[in-house]
């Protein structure tokens, strides 16, 4: 009897300590994306208003860095920021001199529509810079940047138009949105990776960060499908303004 009761009241107390857990490692995670966020806007205004690129910085051994340590200089300690502490894969990136945040194409590469400096943008605050990864890349720095631009591609649409949930499934495998579900691999079943308790923290051009629910970016995503023409979420200038 009494250690049905104890059974009972650690399952009773058990997911409000994993949640409440989970609440700190979100917000330490938003703490390490303000931090970043000081760095973005400390190399644009060194570099007259250039982002930050994709470009693989080397360390004194030679070793490729994932883009995060550009900003080292701005920031007051780069190698302790870069990783998120939910990060399914933290330790591996870290190893590696990898990154749990992910620079967003539209800022930092030569696609269609991108901006490469500050005074291009209409609306910084409605600009995102960063994504949280999916467990779904491998922890090596040169996976430190999405493509949005691929997302929501033509034949990405066309995909989506016959296999409902295409384009979510296609953008999860770069960015954790807070939902990400994990396909079975090889000695591995099939999971859904649960960030922060289904959200996930993203920084914004003006240095800005902000914690959005997967269900808020999945109706995005299928705003996208219905208007491909449209401009999506993750381009400049184009989040919605009205948002959890």
């Amino acid at each position: 009897m009494v250690i049905a009761i104890i059974a009972t009241l650690v399952g009773l107390v058990l997911p409000a300590v994993q949640a409440s857990r989970e609440a700190a490692r979100r917000t330490r995670c938003a703490a390490n994306l303000r931090q970043v966020g000081l760095g973005w806007l400390g190399h644009a205004e060194a570099h007259r208003g250039r982002f930050p690129r994709t470009d693989h910085e080397k360390d004194a051994q030679g070793r490729t860095r994932s883009w995060i340590f550009t900003m080292a200089p701005w920031m007051e300690s780069c190698d302790a920021i870069r990783i998120c502490p939910s990060d399914a894969r933290a330790e591996e990136r870290r190893t590696a001199l990898a990154t749990s945040y992910l620079l967003n194409a539209y800022v930092s590469m030569a696609v269609p529509a991108a901006v490469d400096r500050m005074s291009k943008l209409a609306a910084s605050s409605r600009t995102l810079v960063t994504f949280e990864i999916s467990p779904r890349m491998s922890p090596k720095p040169s996976n430190d940047h999405a493509h949005p631009n691929d997302w929501f591609s033509p034949g990405n649409v066309s995909r989506e138009a016959r296999y409902a949930g295409w384009l979510w499934f296609t953008a999860q495998g770069e960015a954790n949105f807070g939902d990400c579900t994990v396909p079975a691999a090889s000695g591995s079943d099939a999971r859904t990776d649960r960030l922060h308790g289904g959200r996930a923290n993203y920084l914004f051009a003006d240095g800005h960060v902000e914690t959005i629910p997967a269900t808020t970016v999945a109706a995005w995503v299928a705003a996208a499908a219905a208007a491909p023409t449209a401009p999506t979420f993750a381009m400049p200038d184009a989040m919605p303004p009205d948002r959890p």
